[in-house]
């Protein structure tokens, strides 16, 4: 055990200084001066660097993004009560499909009632003013009547009339058909939109105030919008002759048109909203769902690097760019993925510059 200990003793002298002389020479494969850092031509660093030219290139540029399905501006329509009343008769279901103007259900208002009553009492105003303007009007040409009194039958006549319009635009409200109107007849709540009955808490007997929440509510689903939001440099890119396709958790796939890039930024997350619209014959695409969002800009010229060239630093990504041989600077790049192995440079690069492409890595300090 002594013999063992000697040995130690020995032997932990050497070692040691093996491994300053190793980090010795690990201080010596490089040297830093602020951003800039020369390598020794004698370093197994050395040989590990690939040089490469800055160059532009064709790239279509895809962007990726989380998008949220929505109906169509104007495909979705929530029906609530005109006026306080009770519910009499429901005429549709849940799923059902209606078309536009068809009764969704019926409801005893004393307000329509009400409304009715003061049409057709109008009506019979405006029809006895305007027999009575005929007959002053003949009786003025006859010479029997003065131009004060046919004034005031033709005044007459006018209120008349302006009151029975009135009355007309009261019951517009119930969309009732006005031709065909009867009293006592219920108010008939119809479908502002076709499309089907996506929710509906229709039941008969009951008594609804006119600020309640929305009875049912009908949706055209057979093509949906998508919202996404896409940073301030993709909004700048996504226009013309760009498309986008859109994938769901299960796989599906649909390509979209985009309607509409925003001009304003949210300016919690600054970025810019998106909307696309997708055809959705089988209905597999609901509103609420998320999914994912895959832009494609046209073609263009940009600056490719491989992603191994470039380095995370404390406020910014880096890439070293050669000053002469051996010989480097740290320079600070704005870039964008481009796949796996690439990124494109934003700002930060000029074609014709040359960095290393790969093996930067052992250039730490």
């Amino acid at each position: 055990m002594k013999r063992i200990l000697c040995v130690l003793a020995v032997l932990l002298p050497v070692l040691s200084g093996c491994r300053n002389q190793a980090s010795d020479t690990t201080r010596k494969d490089f040297t830093f001066t602020g951003d800039a850092v020369r390598v020794n031509p004698e370093s197994p660093v050395a040989s590990e660097l690939v040089v490469e030219t800055v160059a532009t290139s064709a790239f279509e540029a895809a962007y990726r993004a989380t998008g949220s399905v929505q109906p169509r501006a104007g495909s979705y329509a929530e029906v609530a009560v005109p006026f306080d009343g009770r519910i009499t008769r429901a005429l549709v279901r849940l799923g059902d499909h209606v078309r536009a103007g068809q009764p969704l259900f019926e409801m005893s208002s004393s307000a329509f009632f009400e409304a009715v009553r003061e049409h057709f009492e109008n009506q019979v105003a405006m029809r006895n003013a305007e027999a009575n303007l005929k007959r002053r009007e003949a009786t003025y040409a006859a010479g029997y009547l003065s131009e004060r009194e046919i004034e005031e039958a033709r005044a007459e006549a006018e209120n008349a009339r302006n009151a029975w319009q009135m009355s007309r635009m009261a019951l517009s409200v119930f969309n009732v058909d006005l031709e065909h109107l009867k009293v006592g007849e219920p108010v008939r709540v119809t479908a502002p939109i076709a499309g089907r009955i996506v929710s509906s808490r229709l039941t008969p007997g009951q008594y609804v105030k006119e600020d309640a929440e929305p009875l049912a509510a009908v949706a055209e689903l057979s093509r949906v919008w998508i919202s996404a939001h896409v940073s301030e440099w993709q909004a700048t890119r996504i226009g013309e002759g760009s498309h986008a396709e859109v994938l769901t958790d299960d796989g599906d796939l649909c390509e979209a048109s985009i309607v509409y890039v925003g001009e304003i930024l949210d300016p919690q997350t600054q970025t810019a909203e998106v909307m696309l619209e997708c055809p959705n014959p089988d209905h597999r695409l609901m509103p609420g769902m998320f999914v994912s969002v895959e832009f494609h800009t046209p073609q263009a010229q940009a600056i490719l690097i491989p992603a191994t060239a470039v380095f995370q630093g404390e406020g910014s990504k880096y890439v070293y760019v050669e000053l002469e041989p051996l010989h480097f600077e740290r320079r600070p790049v704005r870039v964008e993925s481009a796949g796996t192995q690439q990124v494109q440079v934003l700002s930060g690069l000029s074609a014709g510059e040359r960095i290393i492409a790969d093996g930067g890595i052992y250039l730490s300090e």
